[in-house]
């Protein structure tokens, strides 16, 4: 479903960030009080263009630990949290790319990537 989809189910709201709000937002979009980590992930396929194997792997990662949360602990290898360290450095990147080229205003000062 596209963001436009999602505005019309009330999945997000439409916003207007601040240079403050960028860790958070850049679109005009916010993810709705229901679900808001799962839309936020999810909407980097069409915000910032992130890899669908990316968001596919951040949002497993979301719902195990969830599940962890609720229902059991220690079920994370030293493995995964390796591989998923190296997917969130790489995913930082991306997101300070793509947020310099297509909102310059909103990024972080000293941004030199």
């Amino acid at each position: 479903m596209s963001l436009a989809g999602w505005l019309a189910d009330r999945w997000i709201v439409a916003h207007e960030p601040t240079v403050e709000e960028i860790a958070e937002v850049a679109e005009g979009y916010r993810p709705g009080r229901e679900r808001a980590h799962e839309r936020a992930i999810l909407s980097l396929r069409d915000t910032a263009g992130i890899a669908v194997t990316t968001v596919d792997l951040l949002d497993a990662v979301r719902r195990k630990r969830n599940q962890n949360s609720y229902e059991r602990v220690g079920t994370t290898s030293s493995a995964e949290a390796q591989e998923l360290h190296l997917v969130v450095k790489t995913l930082r990147g991306d997101v300070l790319r793509w947020l310099k080229k297509t909102h310059p205003a909103l990024c972080p000062p000293g941004l030199t990537r």
